[in-house]
């Protein structure tokens, strides 16, 4: 096999996720060729490299295990946990080492993924695969059509600009009003957060779907296999969206966003796109940034097409009046003009002198 990163062939084989992959390399847990390696992005090959991890040789797994989990409540969704409180992996009594895909808070229930894949958990948990996950939240009372709209457009949060959600009504109960609620983003406790924000109190959170994948009738703490079916309609949903997403540029190694490997500079970066920086230098205006960034996330609004503009740019008089002549033009005018005074007066002077001779 060719090398691969460090990180990838860990999750590949198992072991964590990705981004747990990182965290376990950075903490001198792996070893290769007898050496510890810290940095994640060390490439081995495991035909030619020999890889530890707590000691223990390295193995890649023969059939991969992919599992539904109804998490309930009180139980986080981790693999260990330092407070000594229950996971979602003693629920579950599997021979493989498996993991959770992402997270769901400690009071949230629902579907929950496990499986020894590192690699399609981190396309289902990166959020540039735009995996949809789909909620049932009850809120302490019914939403106003301002809230409404704003959680559907998107809030600022953290400073940061939410996706669009999808989200609606769909019941009432003596405990309060069940809205449902899609995400194609997965920010920590989110829902919870949003609702806060504007006001109003999460009772209960249950997602329901994740991709093509339904809860349905799984009683919590229960779990099963999924089915071939079910595993191929992921990998459909990954292979359709990687790709735009290898072509997207930012899009690093980790499940969320990972600005440790920027660089500081002291040069402020022209983040205009080729096509601003050309229209920027033939004179044609455009509109703000800002304002052409208004309303929902990833919507591309249309624009004047360029010539169109160009013309109108071009038959719109100047608000300045008449164009001016360039500085070089100006400079060279004046010190014509200023000769020809010169000329002029020692003209005069000259003839003055000659009248008092005579």
């Amino acid at each position: 096999m060719s090398p691969e990163r460090l990180q990838k062939v860990l999750a590949s084989a198992g072991i964590a996720s990705r981004r747990d992959c990182e965290a376990l390399i950075a903490a001198g847990r792996v070893m290769v060729n007898g050496r510890v390696v810290v940095v994640p992005g060390t490439r081995v090959d495991l035909d030619h490299d020999e890889v530890l991890v707590d000691g223990q040789p390295l193995q890649m797994p023969t059939k991969r295990t992919y599992i539904m989990l109804h998490k309930p409540a009180g139980v986080v969704s981790t693999a260990e946990d330092t407070h000594g409180r229950p996971t979602v992996l003693d629920l579950v009594n599997v021979p493989a080492r498996v993991f959770p895909v992402g997270r769901l808070d400690m009071d949230s229930e629902g579907l929950i993924l496990l499986t020894d894949d590192g690699e399609l958990a981190y396309a289902l948990t990166h959020p540039s695969f735009e995996v949809e996950k789909e909620y049932r939240v009850l809120l302490d009372r019914a939403l106003t059509p301002e809230a409404l709209r704003s959680w559907r457009n998107g809030v600022l949060l953290d400073g940061e600009m939410t996706a669009p959600a999808w989200v609606e009504l769909i019941g009432t109960a003596p405990e309060g009003v069940w809205v449902r609620i899609v995400l194609r983003e997965g920010r920590k406790r989110q829902i919870r957060a949003v609702a806060k924000l504007l006001g109003y109190e999460v009772r209960r959170l249950i997602r329901v779907r994740e991709g093509d994948l339904v809860l349905g009738d799984l009683p919590p703490r229960a779990w099963r296999y999924l089915t071939d079916e079910e595993v191929a309609a992921l990998r459909a949903h990954i292979a359709k969206r990687r790709p735009s997403v290898e072509r997207s540029p930012g899009v690093g190694s980790s499940s969320v966003r990972d600005r440790d490997d920027e660089r500081p500079s002291n040069r402020t970066p022209d983040v205009r796109s080729r096509e601003e920086r050309d229209e920027r230098s033939r004179g044609v205006a455009r509109e703000p940034r800002a304002r052409r960034d208004s309303g929902e996330r990833g919507r591309e609004f249309a624009r004047e097409p360029r010539a169109r503009s160009e013309e109108r740019s071009r038959s719109t008089p100047s608000r300045s009046g008449p164009k001016s002549k360039p500085p070089s033009a100006r400079s060279s005018q004046q010190q014509r003009s200023t000769g020809r005074e010169h000329q002029r007066r020692n003209e005069r002077l000259g003839r003055n002198k000659e009248k008092d001779q005579e």
